[in-house]
């Protein structure tokens, strides 16, 4: 394993000014499904260099030995400090990777991408395990981890016995929103659009992210990112359905689907993609979507588009599924 990126468990760790260890930083790197990567059985580490930020350090050793560029590390998931005034470990999220870079990682000697749920059970007992376990559940939670010696620091109330506002608020779950889209043809046919960051063959509805933090509302993020992704500033129709969905390895989301009606053939040819994320954009029968789109937005469009004919909802679902009021 190179000398730069090798695994975290590797006890030769470089000292810095003073004898104090080098932090050191370490990658959990995921693939679009959430598989982790493992390297030689560990996770990708790499010791900051003095003078050199656990994250900047991080970013440095992807580059070099993996062939990873990111412009910053992600998100800190998980800190942990070692007995006896040993090194500190930052766990980093780590952007998707490009799909070349995806499947040069994925040939490197020793390189695997382990389910989510199984990844840490694939390490041995002790701290790297319970740091990625925090790691992941941070992912999954949308809050960061303080670990000491491997285990869960907790946080302790004031001297009134309870939590300020502001740690009331770090502890609380967190919920990510999104909205998208349906256009559609004379013809009746779907616009779907094909990410470069997902893997081959997956197209989605033009959507994206709510900026809550900015006040935005889901009507107004569908029609930011329409516009952002195809070129079309246009106002959304009703919406058709609200979804709660959820998976291992990020916190639930609640996507709303808005109508975006029949596009001309003029507003068609002006459709101009997003380049730094988009591939292509194309027009679906319906009967070819479940083919086309990943299960969970494959039910809740048929859904969606179901309510649009019926004119009824908006529809209440649960992961692609209407929910059961009784």
């Amino acid at each position: 394993m190179s000398e730069q990126v090798r695994s975290a468990a590797d006890s030769e760790v470089p000292a810095v000014a003073g004898g104090v260890p080098a932090p050191l930083a370490v990658a959990v790197l995921a693939d679009a499904s959430g598989a982790v990567l493992l390297l030689g059985g560990s996770l990708p580490s790499v010791p900051a260099l003095p003078g050199e930020t656990p994250a900047r350090a991080l970013v440095r050793g992807l580059r070099e030995r993996l062939g990873v560029t990111s412009r910053a590390a992600g998100p800190l998931l998980a800190m942990d400090s070692e007995p006896d005034g040993g090194r500190l470990v930052f766990l980093y999220d780590v952007d998707p990777p490009t799909k070349a870079q995806l499947a040069a990682v994925r040939a490197l000697p020793g390189a695997e991408f382990v389910p989510a749920g199984q990844a840490a059970e694939r390490l041995p007992e002790g701290p790297e395990r319970a740091r990625l376990e925090a790691a992941l559940h941070a992912r999954r939670s949308g809050r960061s981890a303080t670990l000491e010696q491997g285990r869960l620091h907790a946080r302790e109330p004031g001297p009134n016995g309870l939590l300020t506002y502001t740690a009331y608020i770090a502890e609380r779950p967190k919920v990510l929103t999104s909205a998208a889209v349906v256009f559609r043809d004379e013809d009746g046919r779907v616009l779907l659009v094909r990410p470069n960051y997902l893997a081959d063959g997956v197209w989605l509805l033009p959507g994206g992210s709510v900026e809550s933090d900015e006040d935005e509302l889901p009507r107004e993020a569908a029609r930011r990112e329409t516009l952002e992704e195809i070129g079309l500033d246009l106002a959304p129709g009703r919406l058709l359905s609200v979804d709660w969905s959820t998976a291992p390895y990020r916190p639930p989301m609640v996507s709303h689907t808005y109508d975006g009606g029949v596009l001309t053939a003029d507003q068609l040819a002006s459709i101009r993609l997003q380049a730094e994320e988009l591939d292509e954009w194309r027009l679906f029968p319906v009967a070819e979507l479940p083919g086309r789109l990943p299960g969970t937005l494959a039910r809740r469009v048929a859904l969606s588009l179901e309510a649009h004919a019926a004119g009824t909802g908006p529809l209440e679902l649960a992961n692609g599924g209407l929910v059961d009021n009784g």
